[in-house]
């Protein structure tokens, strides 16, 4: 894909993402990223987080988690759908 195309990607797929009926969203994650990857998301932020703002209280902490860890797994799953688009490549045969 070009980036124009991966742009267009995007666009397309966050639009479709944001009008699913919640039960179809998760189903989504559930095929692209599986059931683990979005707490490995989560632990990471996490890690950050009490790295870097040890001194936030504890709500804005958890609002930044929910936040930084849902971008996290937008981009794998908008990359991860764009994976699925592309048909694969046919080497050229050897002559």
């Amino acid at each position: 894909m070009t980036d124009a195309e991966r742009v267009h990607h995007a666009d397309e797929f966050l639009a479709r993402f944001q009008a699913m009926p919640e039960w179809a969203a998760d189903a989504l994650v559930e095929r692209l990223a599986g059931a683990a990857l979005p707490a490995v998301f989560e632990e990471y932020t996490s890690s950050i987080l009490t790295e870097l703002a040890p001194m936030l209280p504890e709500d804005v902490k958890e609002a930044v988690l929910d936040r930084v860890a849902s971008l996290m797994l937008i981009g794998y799953l908008v990359r991860a759908s764009e994976d699925a688009a592309t048909p694969p490549r046919v080497p050229p045969a050897s002559a």
